[in-house]
Formats: structure tokens, sequence, C-alpha cells
């Protein structure tokens, strides 16, 4: 009798151990808390496409025509092309091979395949390939440069920027030498100005028919540098024209 009536009792003890707080069954599971210095895990972004180089515009061609670096707009009944700071625009004309562009003064350019010439009015033709490389007179066009000059016999090259008081940057002597005026006094066909150290610089710029010698290509402007004690003398556009 007296172990009938325990039996009740020692469940009713069971029961409510089993509900007491602390116990494994009553706990709620959490996630164990990231060590310190690991950062959450996040999905990788898939990497952004890269813009397309100058190179790949659509409808701009570039050709290497001997000496003469050239970018080439084709427009279907017409075609720019730009070259030494000049710009000629072509109209389509009939042609046994390729397509071939012409104006009444006697430039043309005529391209079939991979292959082209260029025939400048009053000069030599210059056959012509591909290339990857933007003429240096377009590329200076973008960059806001206002006059370009170049010279041979020692190669150099010039380019003045834009504003009342542009800059002016050089390389010379095949490009062993390079200088820079940070402000330039400008008045109309002359710039001047000195560089860091204190060396004088002019450039004379008249609009006068300029026929470069190692390219034949003809530029509307006369070049004179002179820097420190060397005078260099070549040809050049104006750019902002």
């Amino acid at each position: 009798m007296q172990i009938a009536r325990l039996l009740p009792m020692a469940c009713l003890l069971l029961a409510s151990a089993a509900c007491q707080p602390g116990s494994e069954a009553a706990t709620p599971m959490t996630p164990p808390a990231p060590r310190a210095g690991i950062a959450p895990h996040k999905p990788v972004a898939p990497e952004k496409a890269q813009p397309p180089s100058k190179t790949t515009v659509a409808g701009i061609t570039h050709w290497q025509c001997e000496e003469i670096l050239l970018d080439l707009h084709d427009e279907g009944a017409t075609a720019r092309i730009d070259f030494s700071g000049r710009s000629l625009t072509l109209q389509h004309g009939e042609s046994l091979v390729g397509a071939r562009y012409a104006d009444k003064q006697g430039n043309a350019f005529t391209r079939d395949g991979d292959h082209a010439t260029l025939e400048l009015a009053g000069g030599e033709s210059h056959a012509c390939t591909p290339s990857n490389t933007v003429s240096p007179w377009n590329d200076a066009v973008a960059r806001g440069v206002t006059f370009r000059a170049i010279g041979n016999e020692p190669g150099w090259w010039v380019e003045i920027g834009g504003g009342a008081h542009p800059a002016l940057h050089a390389v010379l002597d095949y490009g062993d030498r390079a200088l820079d005026v940070a402000v330039l006094v400008s008045a109309p066909g002359r710039f001047s100005g000195r560089t860091s150290n204190g060396a004088e610089v002019v450039l004379i710029a008249e609009r006068a028919e300029c026929h470069d010698g190692m390219s034949g290509a003809a530029f509307e402007a006369t070049a004179t540098l002179a820097a420190g004690d060397k005078v260099y003398r070549g040809c050049g556009a104006f750019l902002d024209d």
C-alpha cells in the first residue's frame, strides 16, 4: 500500500524537475558570436566591365600613314580624316577596289581591308596600315590644348594649354629634355614665361603655311621656340579654332 502511494508522488517530482530553468531541454539554441577581427561573409560582387579604350570607339579607326598618324571617322556617304592638326571631310566616290573618299582639292583616302592610301593635295601618296595609337594631335584637342607644334633635327614638340594664363609643356632633343612653364604671358602669336629654375622660354606662332620636312604634311602655322640658349623651329596648328 505504501509503495502504491509513493509512485504518483515520484512521478510528479520527476515531471517538475524536467521543466526547471537551466535544463538542456529548455535552453534555446543560439548561433555562436563571431570571433574578433573576422568579418562576416558577404557575397562577392561580379567584376565591373572596363569601359572601352579610345581605340575602340565605334566608327573611328586609326591609321599609320608612314610618318603621319591619322584618325578616320567613317560616316558612310562622307568620311572625316583628322591628322597633324587638320581636319578634312571627304566625299564617298567610285572605286574599283575598296572604298575611296576624296575632295575637289586632290585629297583622298582609299581603303581596302587593312590596306589604305592617303593622298594629300600637292604631295606624294602615303601607304597606311591599321594602328592602335590615337593621333597625338587629336589627343591634344581632347585634353584642351590650344596650340601644338613639332619640329625635327633635333626632334621636339610643344603644347600650350587654354585660359588667359596657359601653361606650356615641351619635350626637346628627341625626348632627352623636357621643360614646363606653369603660367605664360600670352599675346597674339607670342607666349613667354620662365621655368621653375628661372630659364626663359618664348614661343612665336605665326599663321603661315608650313611643311614638315619629314612627313611632308602641311600645317597652318610656323613655330619658333626659344628655350634658354637654344632655338627650335617647326610647324604647328591652332587647335581651338
